[in-house]
Order: structure tokens, then sequence, then C-alpha cells
């Protein structure tokens, strides 16, 4: 191989191996970022467990004739949950 050849072929290599860098810094953010989504959301879900345990003490069996449970579950259906933007709407914002 001439060194012509080799210049040319260590330049492709560089090029390959800057976007393949730029691709993992991508992925590492995104992967970041899908982690801390998964962290609140556990969160999230853990207050709600929470809450619900609390409900099967002190409160009637059904929610449904339960003052408590009612009032419980009004502060469920408020609870604002973080979803990924790409998650299927029931209604347009």
């Amino acid at each position: 191989m001439s060194a012509a050849e080799l210049s040319e072929r260590l330049e492709v290599l560089e090029l390959r191996y800057a976007h393949q860098e730029a691709a993992l810094e991508e992925l590492t953010r995104t992967l970041l970022a899908q982690e801390q989504l998964i962290r609140r959301q556990a969160e999230q879900l853990q207050r709600m467990e929470h809450q619900l345990r609390a409900l099967q003490g002190g409160a009637a069996r059904s929610l449904r004739m339960d003052n408590l449970g009612k009032a419980v579950a009004a502060q469920l259906l408020r609870m604002e949950v973080e979803a990924p933007a790409d998650l299927p709407r029931l209604r347009p914002q």
C-alpha cells in the first residue's frame, strides 16, 4: 500500500470512530434520561402503594361506599404522573 492509500484509509477510520463516539454519547444521554424517568415513576408508584395500603387498614373494604376511599381516590386522580412524549393520548391537548 502506498502512503496516500494508508493516509486515506486512516482518515476513513478516524471518521468512523468519531461517528461511533458521537453515537455512544447520545445513547448514554438517552439511557440516563430513561433511568431518571424510571426512578421518578418508581417513587410515584411507591407513594401510591403506600396510600393504597393505608386504605386497607382503617377504611371500609369497598371504596365506592366509603367517604375516605372517595377522598383518597380523588387525590390519586389529581396526582400528576410524567409520561413519555410519544405515549398515545386519550384526548387531544
